[in-house]
């Protein structure tokens, strides 16, 4: 989770580019952000070549992105519970 509150810190003020990724075999789901768009979605490139299966690019508004790694964590209980179901 340190992607989401390094990219949070840096983008004071500004939105967030975010990933979800599936944990493989474990089917965990983790939250990763990106400064940038294009940050993001080298992200995606590299959990696609490592086999990790990824949401496209979600532009997080910069009022909820400066909640940073509590909205991060948040969002992966979310995705926990609706796995649940």
């Amino acid at each position: 989770m340190s992607e989401a509150t390094t990219a949070t810190e840096a983008n004071a003020g500004r939105p967030a580019y975010l990933v979800v990724q599936e944990g493989g075999t474990s089917g965990e789901l983790y939250v990763l952000a990106g400064e940038s768009r294009e940050e993001a979605e080298d992200l995606r490139a590299g959990c696609s070549q490592a086999s990790y299966r990824t949401s496209a690019v979600i532009e997080v508004p910069a009022v909820l992105a400066a909640h940073g790694e509590t909205l991060y964590e948040l969002i992966e209980e979310i995705l926990r519970a609706e796995r649940s179901y």
